[in-house]
This record gives C-alpha cells, structure tokens and sequence, in this order.
C-alpha cells in the first residue's frame, strides 16, 4: 500500500475518532469533571474548540439550513465529494457501523456529510449517493461560495 494512501487513511480515522470523542464527552458518555463539567463549580466562558460557525447550505432533501438547523446535539462534520474514490465512501461506511451500534443513542448526533463538489453534488446527487449509507447522516451542497464559507469556518481545505 502506497505511503501516501496510509497517511491518507490514518487522516481521515483521526478525523473520526476525534469526532466521536467529543461527541461522546458531550452526551455524557464519558464523564470528565473539570471546568464547566456538573458538579465543578466552574463555568467555562470560551469554546472549548476554535472550529465551526455560521453557514448556510442546502441539505439532500432540498431544503436550506445553516447552523442554527444542528444547535441542541453534538455534531460530526465530514467534508468530501460524491465522486471520490476511497476515502468518502469507506468513512461513510465506517460511519455507518458506528451509528448502529449506537443504536437508538445515535440519534443524539448530528453527522453533516458537506460536499466540496458543488457543480456535480446536486441534493438529488447527494440523496442517491447518501441512499447506501445510514438514513442520519445529511448530505449538504451549495453554492460555491457557501461551501467555501463553510471550509473556512471549520478550518479545513479541499
């Protein structure tokens, strides 16, 4: 297996395990008391991570939604495109497996599959696409500039 598909792959599983980390430390599943944690007495005033924030986009079903559509439950954002060849699907997948084990826990998440591929992921595209994958994971496209927008407020590149 060439280097570079490993590091890819290596990528795209720290992605995800950090992901559902903070997914789980947020949905109490894994307690840590501390700063702004119940019962410490001490409340946090800044965020505990710099990514994120306002977007606008169009979801799989052809509805607009922005940020204020996922407030209230931890959730796990995923850029790719429709198109690509191994990294999106097998995360998907992967993704997939994990939230039926969560079972019905899983629905306490958001998890935003964001196409970086706005000319050819289309919601009727990204519904088809999303069609082999767990029914909770929403697809969302948009302008060219509202993706470009959303790649920078979460500090990633495509």
């Amino acid at each position: 297996m060439p280097i570079l598909k490993i590091i890819r792959y290596g990528a795209w599983a720290a992605v995800v395990l950090v992901a559902f980390a903070a997914a789980a430390i947020s949905l109490g599943w894994w307690r840590v008391d501390g700063p702004g944690r119940p019962g410490s007495g001490v409340a946090v005033s800044t965020p505990l991570a710099d990514v994120g924030g306002p977007f606008t986009s169009t979801d799989h079903t052809g509805r607009k939604v922005s940020q204020a559509d996922y407030l209230g439950k931890p959730t796990l954002v995923f850029f790719g495109f429709t198109h690509c060849p191994e990294v999106c699907p097998t995360t998907l997948f992967e993704l997939t497996t994990l939230l039926g084990k969560l079972g019905a826990d899983a629905d306490r998440l958001n998890v935003l599959f964001v196409s970086v591929d706005p000319k050819r992921d289309t919601p009727a595209q990204l519904s088809l696409y999303l069609q082999s994958f767990d029914p909770r994971i929403v697809g969302l496209s948009g302008t060219q500039a509202e993706v470009d927008a959303a790649l920078k407020a979460y500090k990633a590149y495509a």
